[in-house]
């Protein structure tokens, strides 16, 4: 990239620029304006001019100088205001097409944003600061995202081994009374545990933005309440059988995948 100059300065250079030239020109005009009117006084009386005349002539060449004036901050004004609104246009595209990218940016595509080269250092330092915070917050949404992920199949793991365990458990013909109610608390607080779990993924899930669609987010929110409305019934479910002096536990499994 070249020379990097301030925002500020190149609107201010060119204003000068213009009244520069505006300037210069207008030297010229009143020159040749004062100059016409003196060689016609001359030719016209061509002797030496009365007291009422010079207040005649110096009325006229006041009042041309007082048009030429304002014809010249007309001009000035005028070029000024045209000339705001194209630099502002064009200093100002890069700010505007940085400012779509932001706003069609999103974190879980994961793609980094690529600003456009300015030679303004306003913008190249903006972009540069932009940069950083967005490759800091894609990294951090990557690793929440990964730790979730890792998280809820840590825990589901185990969590379904003690369940299986604790059914093998209430299918034992020698278990009490007490015993098959303290296994009972057990996976009942285990079942706890998993909804938590499922519902803290899901969470997350939809904290991250993980679900752009939201038809998808409803089925998924409904799909998760079935499963707990199932998951609240398997612990209904569990019952114990007694058959003569024999405490026989009988337990009701659903599969994971019942509708």
């Amino acid at each position: 990239m070249g020379h990097m100059s301030r925002l500020m300065n190149k609107t201010i250079r060119t204003f000068l620029i213009y009244a520069a030239i505006v300037l210069v020109c207008s030297i010229p005009a009143y020159y040749y304006t004062i100059r016409w009117f003196w060689d016609f006084e001359v030719d016209e009386h061509n002797i030496i001019v009365s007291e009422e005349a010079s207040m005649h002539d110096a009325f006229m060449i006041l009042s041309s100088v007082t048009v030429l004036t304002t014809v010249f901050f007309v001009v000035l004004l005028t070029g000024f205001v045209l000339l705001n609104k194209a630099i502002s246009r064009k200093l100002w595209a890069p700010f505007y097409t940085s400012l779509d990218q932001i706003r069609n940016f999103n974190l879980t595509e994961n793609k980094d944003l690529h600003f456009e080269d300015t030679d303004i250092d306003e913008f190249t330092k903006l972009h540069h600061s932009l940069n950083k915070l967005i490759a800091g917050n894609i990294a951090a949404y990557s690793q929440q995202k990964e730790f979730a992920d890792n998280a809820s199949h840590e825990l589901q793991t185990p969590i379904a081994i003690v369940q299986s365990k604790l059914g093998m458990l209430l299918q034992s013909k020698s278990l009490t009374r007490e015993q098959f109610d303290t296994i009972e608390e057990a996976l009942t607080a285990l079942s706890r545990v998993t909804r938590i779990n499922k519902n803290l993924l899901l969470l997350t899930k939809i904290e991250n933005s993980q679900y752009q669609d939201q038809e998808d987010l409803t089925d998924i929110v409904r799909y998760y309440q079935r499963l707990d409305k199932i998951d609240r019934e398997f612990m209904r479910q569990t019952a114990n059988l007694y058959l003569g002096d024999e405490n026989v536990v009988a337990l009701i499994w659903l599969p994971e995948n019942t509708p």
